[in-house]
């Protein structure tokens, strides 16, 4: 409960000073940035899209067994954050003059399994889509010459960070309490996922990561990530935030 608590409070204050985006500048996108970027961008905005009205549901029932109260509030603290880099990357695509996506197939699958997983399905979901994020902005910012982008990128990654830790630390708080075979097998479960995602992103994003990190350095940047959610849901960290929201370095 003390923990939801703490998140709540961080969202709250990262809201209120997300940091300064230098909108003015436009999106200074050059023909060779569009061609690597364009198509990749247009899924990535789509997938941070999205009100989390079932995962709420949830949540809800969760907070309603355990006395939990500010855990819904606090995951739709998230969602509030998503809804803002999906607004942010909106706002670029259209400066850059990038039509939308209205429709991602591998945001509907993610989407539908979220809805028939629970709580803690629902949550490995989240936690692998934004642990492989954290990698994939990297590597767009490492790949665009765009001020813009770049500054979007950072202040993204510094918020997704986060997020994986909040959602660790939350399923790691769930398997708690179940008996070690059945924690064992979700984790098993969730190792799969994990290298299936990873895959999906390092194919349909191939130019992006290629030309930010390279696909080596994204599989090996994959393994990183995993190694740092199964310690926060394992137990072997805290999870609670590790910066300041006042702080943009």
């Amino acid at each position: 409960m003390n923990a939801s608590a703490g998140w709540l409070d961080y969202f709250r204050l990262n809201a209120r000073c997300p940091g300064p985006i230098a909108w003015n500048a436009g999106a200074s996108l050059s023909a060779a940035d569009r061609f690597v970027i364009a198509s990749s961008i247009r899924i990535f905005q789509r997938g941070e899209e999205g009100s989390g009205r079932t995962i709420a549901r949830f949540a809800r029932r969760y907070a309603e067994r355990t006395g939990d109260a500010a855990f819904p509030s606090a995951l739709q603290a998230l969602f509030d954050e998503e809804a803002r880099h999906a607004n942010d990357l909106g706002r670029f695509i259209d400066l850059a003059g990038i039509s939308r996506l209205r429709n991602e197939f591998s945001d509907g699958v993610f989407r539908f399994m979220r809805h028939r997983t629970g709580l803690d399905g629902a949550l490995c979901l989240l936690v692998t889509a934004e642990s492989i994020a954290c990698i994939y902005y990297r590597a767009l910012r490492a790949a665009t010459s765009s001020p813009l982008l770049r500054e979007l990128c950072a202040q993204i990654l510094r918020d997704e960070t986060q997020h994986v830790r909040f959602q660790s630390q939350r399923i790691a708080l769930l398997r708690g309490s179940l008996p070690a075979p059945v924690s064992a097998a979700r984790r098993a479960a969730h190792i799969v996922l994990f290298a299936g995602a990873a895959m999906v992103v390092a194919l349909r994003h191939r130019r992006v990561l290629a030309a930010g990190l390279g696909p080596r350095r994204f599989f090996r940047l994959c393994r990183v990530e995993w190694r740092v959610v199964d310690r926060l849901v394992m137990g072997d960290d805290a999870g609670r935030p590790t910066r300041h929201p006042a702080s943009h370095a």
